[in-house]
């Protein structure tokens, strides 16, 4: 268990990156978040990834670098992304 990334080892994140290179091989898009910015008037039709996203793993440095730091006594909770077309909230709770 890797909490979110926070304790992945080099090796976890090297499986991850593999994991995640060998799933966007069968994505039917070649820009799978396009449609969340793109203007489409057909909303029937629409693919969208707007709604409330939790984080549940990430090696960004700017989360990963939480752990440890000032907020390192405060225990995180929840760490996502609220989506609402055009904007993109990060949430660190």
């Amino acid at each position: 268990k890797t909490s979110r990334g926070f304790s992945a080892t080099r090796s976890d994140r090297n499986k991850a990156k593999t994991i995640i290179n060998n799933l966007a091989k069968y994505s039917p898009s070649d820009e799978p978040a396009a449609a969340y910015y793109t203007d489409n008037s057909n909303e029937a039709n629409r693919s969208t990834l707007a709604g409330k996203w939790t984080l549940i793993y990430t090696d960004a440095p700017d989360i990963t670098s939480l752990e440890g730091g000032p907020l390192s006594t405060a225990k995180l909770g929840r760490i996502g992304q609220e989506c609402n077309p055009p904007s993109i909230k990060n949430v660190i709770e």
